[in-house]
């Protein structure tokens, strides 16, 4: 009965389906995670039989190893302007948060976490949290770790929020907060992990537990109930939102022969069939460098970046960047020439990059001073159409959407 309701939801669409598929990021021997929301980009991952970070400098991917030279690094967050912080573990005495210094190139150990998942920080309250295999752990600096008292001390998987609401799970229970994480409670389902809110509210969680409830779950009201959405074996990985479409990951090959695919939200299954993406998925997150929906998928092979996956006229409206108010382009459209002016008075130089709509960087220019708080860009014959220009000056980062004519 359960694989009869399962196709009944799948609705396989497998006729007439398109996507692109791309590669960014460094060429590596193994690939965990990545930070591509914060400057500089970076992924954690293994180069030369060594463990460490790819850090994007000058437009290059440098790499810094650990000394836990085969652990893997499951994940990465940037705490200041100097500072990343990284989680190493497969279970060793080396297992733990580190400290990876972007001035002296440095690791150095934090706290020491036994097969931790995850390190994120909540923006309503600015505490960070790490899951690991005794529980979940808070700190209001990143610094001074303590375990989140009354939830118990079990392996904790995921941890997501919209708002005031918090989800996760403490080994099989799932727990649920609707005061930014003040007070906890428990649902009565279990099993569930890898949470991810959807922009209407919608929860989303994944059971991969080898049984037969293994599957996509949902929850109309921020954890507290759930209903399944389809059945399948092996989920690991849910995806971000869009518009009520959301990219999974299987680490095998799923009903549908791949290890990616789309779900809308009555559980209707597109596959994502592509030779970059047949290998078990590790992450999948917004891709930021470009104007259409798009979003990454991690493997052990790399990271590859989806497009074209959303046919609607209004494709390229669905996420755009915010134009940061700091930062004026003119004119636009352009045609061989910008002007960029920064406000807030700062005089520091200013670098520029210009990505197209499949995120391949097409100009990158060299740090250059401002002039009353200005600058002038020639631009090279770039073929008409939609581009994403990138201004970093210092610790600051602007993006815009510029549109070159002939």
């Amino acid at each position: 009965m359960r694989y009869l309701l399962m196709f009944a939801l799948l609705g396989i669409a497998l006729a007439g389906y398109a996507f692109d598929c791309t590669q960014f990021g460094p060429t590596v021997d193994e690939l965990w995670c990545a930070d591509l929301q914060q400057e500089p980009l970076s992924f954690g991952g293994m180069s030369g039989g060594w463990s460490g970070i790819f850090i994007e400098e000058n437009d290059q991917w440098a790499f810094y190893s650990n000394f836990p030279q085969y652990i893997p690094l499951w994940d990465i967050y940037k705490r200041d302007a100097s500072t990343f912080m990284g989680l190493f573990g497969m279970g060793t005495y080396s297992d733990g948060l580190y400290n990876f210094d972007l001035n002296a190139h440095s690791w150095t150990i934090d706290e020491w976490f036994v097969w931790p998942h995850f390190i994120q920080k909540y923006p309503n309250t600015g505490r960070y949290y790490v899951g690991e295999s005794m529980g979940l752990f808070d700190s209001f600096d990143g610094s001074e770790w303590n375990i989140v008292i009354g939830m118990g001390g079990a392996d904790c998987y995921s941890l997501a929020w919209q708002d005031n609401h918090l989800v996760t799970n403490i080994g099989s229970s799932v727990r649920y907060s609707s005061d930014s994480g003040q007070t906890w409670q428990q649902s009565s389902m279990i099993l569930l992990k890898g949470f991810r809110f959807a922009a209407d509210g919608t929860l989303y969680g994944l059971m991969n537990a080898g049984s037969d409830s293994d599957g996509l779950w949902r929850s109309e009201d921020f954890g507290a109930t759930w209903n399944v959405v389809f059945y399948t074996t092996g989920l690991c990985c849910i995806g971000p939102d869009f518009n009520g479409v959301l990219p999974l990951g299987w680490d095998q090959v799923n009903e549908v022969g791949c290890h990616a695919a789309l779900v809308d939200s009555l559980g209707n299954l597109t596959p994502l069939n592509h030779p970059s993406l047949a290998s078990a998925v590790r992450e999948m997150e917004i891709f930021p460098l470009i104007n259409t929906p798009s979003f990454y998928v991690i493997n052990g092979d790399g990271c590859f970046y989806i497009t074209g996956f959303i046919n609607t006229a209004a494709e390229d409206e669905t996420i755009p960047p915010v134009p940061e108010p700091a930062l004026r382009v003119w004119p636009n459209p352009a045609r061989s020439q910008l002007r960029i002016a920064i406000d807030r008075g700062s005089q520091e130089p200013v670098s520029l990059a210009f990505y197209d709509v499949k995120g391949r960087k097409v100009l990158s220019a060299a740090p250059v001073a401002l002039r009353d708080g200005c600058l002038e860009q020639t631009l090279p014959p770039l073929p008409a159409g939609l581009y994403l220009l990138k201004v970093k000056q210092g610790p600051r980062v602007f993006l815009d959407r510029i549109v070159v004519c002939k």
